[in-house]
């Protein structure tokens, strides 16, 4: 899958991030997605984590129990 802002590659973390409201998937990289207001709200899985293009490591949420990201 590819970023719908940035056209880059998403790896599995991002390519499961859902918003909480609509439960649609996000579509988006990581930077991309930290350019959405504060108050959306996103769903991660804790059980996929990966370093972000900058070397920051983010932790997602089990896709069995999915929390909120804001």
């Amino acid at each position: 899958m590819r970023c719908d802002c940035c056209d880059a590659d998403l790896n599995d973390s991002e390519a499961t991030a859902k918003f909480a409201e609509s439960g649609n998937y996000v579509n988006m990289c990581a930077e991309c997605r930290s350019f959405l207001p504060r108050d959306i709200r996103i769903l991660l899985r804790s059980d996929l984590e990966y370093q972000t293009k900058n070397g920051k490591k983010e932790h997602e949420d089990d896709d069995q129990e999915w929390e909120n990201h804001e």
